[in-house]
């Protein structure tokens, strides 16, 4: 997924150290939330410090919303492309995908990207298992969160996430033979 998107990723200003340990903080931050959404107790996770807003901030996202997850951190596939989706569950009885981040912010530019990522992973599923709510939330170092709907982001950029993601996924395929 993260290469037949790269085209709306620009890391060329970014150091490849800083790139590393967003990586790193992405990676650890997943594996908390998803010890949590298991059943943890995350008042006994060992938690680095750093990131101790963030796994916060996905405990107050959780408190708030009250999510039902049906798939947490689940591989899924085509035969085109494969990937990992965060969560599939139900929120206010809505089917939802969500996408937890936790970089520093949501430009423009991410939020279709992450529109995009969303839509990719919502169409491996057959028509009547999708769900209708695509969510992307960004936890924060303070311990806050921010819910970025996918349609909502498509409405106010003016563009069509799924479009994008198909139109990404044929370029990656001319260039690589798929």
């Amino acid at each position: 997924m993260t290469e037949i998107l790269s085209p709306l990723n620009d890391f060329s200003n970014v150091s490849p150290a800083v790139l590393a340990q967003a990586a790193r903080r992405g990676s650890l931050v997943h594996e908390y939330t998803q010890l949590i959404d298991y059943g943890a107790d995350p008042n006994e996770l060992d938690i680095e410090p750093e990131l101790v807003g963030y796994v916060q901030a996905w405990v107050n996202f959780c408190h708030d919303w009250q999510p039902e997850w049906e798939l947490i951190e689940q591989p899924v596939h085509t035969d085109d492309y494969a990937g990992t989706l965060d969560r599939l569950g139900t929120i206010d009885g809505i089917r939802t995908l969500v996408d937890i981040k936790s970089t520093s912010s949501a430009s423009r530019r991410q939020r279709v990207a992450w529109a995009a990522q969303l839509h990719g992973y919502n169409i491996t599923f057959p028509r009547d298992r999708r769900a209708t709510r695509l969510w992307d939330v960004l936890l924060k170092r303070d311990g806050k969160y921010t819910v970025y709907d996918a349609k909502d982001s498509e409405e106010r950029y003016g563009f069509a996430a799924k479009k994008i993601f198909v139109m990404c996924l044929n370029i990656y395929k001319a260039i690589n033979g798929g």
